[in-house]
């Protein structure tokens, strides 16, 4: 099974990466921008098209991102 994990940086994230891969499942790791991550996609912010690209070929996702205030307005996003 392929696992597409949001906010995969963080303290949620990580630990969701290792359990699932542990568990014998391809992880992918959605970031908002490149860290090294095996297999990451780079989605720098809320951008449909780019989010829908990341998670093409993924069974699953894993929502842990948090709120990012990166001076985007809501209704910009």
């Amino acid at each position: 099974m392929k696992v597409a994990v949001t906010g995969a940086t963080g303290f949620v994230g990580t630990v969701t990466l290792r359990a699932l891969a542990a568990a014998g499942a391809e992880v992918v790791p959605i970031v908002r921008r490149p860290v090294g991550l095996a297999h990451e996609r780079v989605v720098p912010r809320f951008e449909r098209e780019l989010l829908q690209s990341a998670l093409v070929g993924c069974d699953a996702v894993v929502h842990a991102a948090a709120v990012v205030h990166d001076g985007v307005a809501a209704d910009e996003c």
